[in-house]
């Protein structure tokens, strides 16, 4: 029958002494990703250039650098409820120097409240205490019905905090333009931030400016900050292979570049604990780099530091760093369980001060999307955890490496990762 026949030839295969031998039907495993796509909630609350803003791949960059790799103890929790999901805890623990006991722990936590939160996520209000440094806060953001406009206001609420610094933020977005402002009015000098960004996925600009609207003559005092931001494709999906580039100069004394590329591969599976028919696997490799020199007259110090992550598989996460002051590394596990749990251990030395350290790393989490990256190639275009293999990765899969004349007379030679799923 036509079925029998198509069945026969996508599951059996000549052997090599010439008889028919089955065999398994052959995938390649697609893990899912260690981090899981969350929402920035707090995306209009954050100015530009700060540092967790992600206008310009700053945050991702920045977990790249540190996630996994703090010195001591570090704990985090980040849960929902599933059955009531307008809240969310974030709990976090933090103790820098454990050799000194527990003495140093510190914590940070977080409630927040969305009424909408997977329609209109922006719109919230959050509370959060840090025992660090004895603060307390109020903060939300609204989003105005039927206009893409965002108010935001924070509001310190504890002893410890100065309460001249309440802030209070309007922000504008639409596809292509991106215009806002913060200011602390209960505060005598009135500083106030104003930036614009515009541009596409692919190339924007910003520009953003900070002035006190004070002094005996009224004068402005302004100090500008602007960047620049490139990514060949224009793709923020973070389960496509991308490169993106970023300078930015601030207050004409600093010049910034960052660099950061994310590589989907695939190599051959030799696990003897994995299904037969396993063939391959897609691998995550992340680098980075982040070089700052002074400019003009300025007395701030040249910095570099680079990173590289190494995603072996769905349980498996490899990081190294390393700056012009230390060297770091970390080995990651992550259990998929519900919630997630991640458990790493980090080391860390520096090589000026010829002082090291160890640290350990805990996080639970269960919000966030899953998901799965997928190298660039031909005869896989369905993205789900495995996919049947096409006849050419079966072939490579099964087979022994490839080898090449290297020209040089010298016979053939062994192609270190070519040809690798």
């Amino acid at each position: 029958a036509p079925e029998e026949r198509a069945w026969r030839q996508n599951h059996w295969r000549p052997s090599r002494m010439g008889a028919q031998a089955s065999r398994p039907e052959q995938f390649v495993l697609v893990p899912p990703l260690f981090e899981r796509q969350h929402v920035d909630v707090e995306r209009f609350t954050r100015l530009p250039f700060s540092p967790d803003s992600d206008l310009f791949r700053k945050r991702q960059l920045g977990r790249l650098f540190e996630d996994y790799l703090v010195s001591g103890f570090s704990a985090e929790a980040v849960l929902s409820s599933k059955q009531s999901p307008h809240s969310t805890i974030i709990a976090r623990f933090q103790n820098p120097q454990p050799e000194d006991g527990f003495g140093d722990l510190n914590g940070r936590g977080v409630f927040r409240f969305q009424p909408r939160p997977r329609s209109v996520p922006y719109t919230f209000g959050q509370l959060a205490i840090d025992t660090g440094q004895g603060e307390a806060n109020l903060s939300g953001c609204w989003k105005v019905p039927q206009c893409n406009a965002f108010l935001s206001a924070s509001h310190p609420i504890s002893k410890a905090s100065n309460f001249q610094d309440t802030r209070l933020g309007v922000a504008y977005s639409t596809s292509n333009l991106l215009v806002g402002g913060e200011t602390r009015p209960l505060r005598d000098a009135l500083p106030t931030d104003c930036y614009v960004a515009f541009g596409r996925q692919d190339l924007k600009a910003a520009v953003q400016c900070r002035a006190d609207l004070s002094g005996a003559a009224g004068k402005i005092a302004p100090s500008w900050t602007y960047g620049v931001f490139y990514s060949p494709g224009g793709s923020d999906d973070a389960t496509r292979g991308s490169m993106c580039t970023a300078v930015e100069v601030h207050d004409g004394r600093e010049l910034e570049l960052r660099v950061k590329q994310r590589m989907v591969v695939r190599r051959r599976v030799k696990n003897p604990l994995e299904d037969a028919g396993a063939v391959g696997i897609t691998n995550v490799i992340d680098a980075g780099f982040v070089v700052k020199t002074p400019l003009g007259g300025s007395t701030a110090e040249q910095s570099m530091k680079m990173a590289l992550q190494w995603q072996v598989n769905k349980n498996v996460c490899i990081k190294g760093s390393a700056s012009l002051d230390d060297v770091a590394g970390s080995l990651a596990f992550k259990s998929w369980w519900d919630p997630c749990v991640t458990v790493a251990v980090s080391s860390r030395f520096n090589y000026r001060t010829k002082v090291g350290g160890l640290g350990f790393t805990l996080n639970v989490e269960n919000i966030g999307r899953t998901l799965f990256a997928r190298a660039a190639k031909e005869g896989f275009t369905i993205q789900t955890q495995e996919s049947a293999a096409s006849q050419h990765e079966v072939q490579e899969g099964l087979g022994e490496r490839p080898t090449y004349e290297d020209g040089a007379g010298r016979g053939p030679r062994e192609v270190e990762g070519h040809g690798m799923l």
